[in-house]
């Protein structure tokens, strides 16, 4: 058989320009959500959370705990998504 054929070969050379993720990459439209999530529950916590509610746990604010955590996952989502600073790359899952 021989080497020439009419189909086409990738050009792996790495001269190809990078694509960049638009805005309604699912890394951006995740992290928004958990940053929009994260703000309501902080809200929550700090605003409308009763005795009774921290009596269910243990007196912790749960509210207001996942809701800190949910802010910080959503902004490295987010952050890491659009490129961020050297902090959020280094976060970077691999699946990303």
């Amino acid at each position: 058989m021989s080497d020439s054929t009419n189909v086409p070969r990738a050009d792996n050379t790495g001269s190809a320009t990078r694509h960049q993720a638009g805005w309604f990459d699912i890394r951006n439209v995740i992290g928004l959500l958990m940053l929009i999530y994260g703000v309501v529950l902080i809200l929550m916590g700090l605003f409308f959370t009763t005795d009774a509610d921290k009596a269910k746990t243990e007196d912790i604010n749960a509210n207001l705990w996942t809701g800190l955590a949910l802010l910080v996952v959503g902004a490295a989502s987010a952050s890491a998504a659009t490129g961020g600073s050297t902090t959020a790359r280094a976060i970077r899952w691999t699946a990303w």
